[in-house]
């Protein structure tokens, strides 16, 4: 009976951690596979905010768009301070639909392995070899994703932080139309 061909590459590995016992392995594999299911409800959550901001953008854009001609013929009465302050909510909206978008905007996050390379390259390993590869494989992954989630979420933060500037800014420039309105139409 003939021995299968062993594939050189998990004989260097078997020679690396000859020295080593892993007991630890499986839970080290199982809490890092835990752990990128925890990053993707994460991301999936982290969508579902960047949609709901970009829904409430929308409404602004379309307030905006509606309001436009009647802030065109009240806001020269006001002065060129509420042009400016309302040309400046304008742009921080726009601007927080960008972050909006980025936070969005669909990214490649790593899955490992793939079921492909499984296949073709560890089928006849041992399995003890397999799983500290693939384990080794996913704290890569975990590491990739992660700087990701930090991009998405540092995205989210500006679009927030642009959308309650904004919010602020049109919130004066509406209280200062009222009070200095009444003064034109009552005075």
């Amino acid at each position: 009976m003939e021995l299968p061909h062993r594939d050189p590459d998990e004989i260097e590995l078997e020679q690396r951690l000859r020295n080593y016992e892993l007991r630890s392995l499986r839970f080290a594999y199982e809490e890092t596979n835990r752990l990128i299911d925890l990053q993707r409800d994460q991301v999936e959550s982290l969508n579902t905010k960047a949609s709901i901001l970009l829904g409430f953008i929308g409404v602004i854009v379309a307030a905006l768009f509606s309001a436009w001609p009647v802030m065109a013929e009240q806001l020269p009465k006001l002065g060129v301070a509420a042009i400016w302050l309302s040309v400046l909510a304008t742009l921080t909206v726009i601007v927080g639909a960008f972050f909006g978008f980025r936070a969005y905007w669909i990214q490649p996050y790593e899955i490992a392995p793939s079921p492909r390379r499984l296949w073709e390259k560890y089928l006849t390993w041992n399995e003890e070899h397999v799983r500290y590869t693939v384990f080794y494989k996913l704290v890569q992954v975990y590491e990739h994703n992660g700087r990701l989630i930090k991009s998405k979420i540092r995205s989210l933060k500006l679009c927030l932080g642009f959308l309650l500037f904004s919010f602020l800014l049109l919130t004066v420039v509406f209280l200062w139309s009222i009070i200095n309105l009444k003064g034109v139409i009552y005075g």
